[in-house]
């Protein structure tokens, strides 16, 4: 009974070592999983970074692309404004211009109706003498 029951006990303790070695197993397969999972989520993870940091440098030349647009735009608009501003003031000049000559014009043929007036007087004062 006894070399039995060492029998018996010695079997039970080798289940038990082969259930924990087992189990020690599946833990390392697991651990080992999640090891490989771990890196694949860390490179994914970098991967995603440099992604992110990619996005954002394009996203700053857009911004300074914008930026440069933006200031030639704004010196055309300038340009424009100043060239339409020139123009007026050219054609208020004209303008003026064209009203002084037109004002010494009116005057000169005032003096010559003047002139032309005293000398039909004085050619009909001597045709009359």
């Amino acid at each position: 009974g006894e070399a039995r029951a060492a029998g018996e006990r010695e079997r039970v303790a080798t289940e038990r070592l082969k259930q924990h070695t087992d189990g020690t197993d599946a833990l390392q397969a697991r651990v080992s999983a999640m090891q490989g999972d771990n890196a694949r989520m860390s490179a994914e993870l970098r991967m995603a970074r440099e992604e992110a940091d990619e996005a954002k440098r394009s996203l700053q030349d857009a911004a300074a692309e914008l930026e440069v647009h933006q200031g030639a735009a704004g010196r055309r608009q300038q340009e424009l404004l100043d060239a339409k501003a020139l123009h007026r003031r050219l054609q208020m000049e004209e303008g003026d211009k064209f009203a002084k000559e037109k004002e010494a014009w009116e005057s000169e043929r005032e003096t010559l109706r003047g002139h032309i007036q005293t000398l039909e007087a004085n050619i009909s004062q001597a045709s009359k003498d």
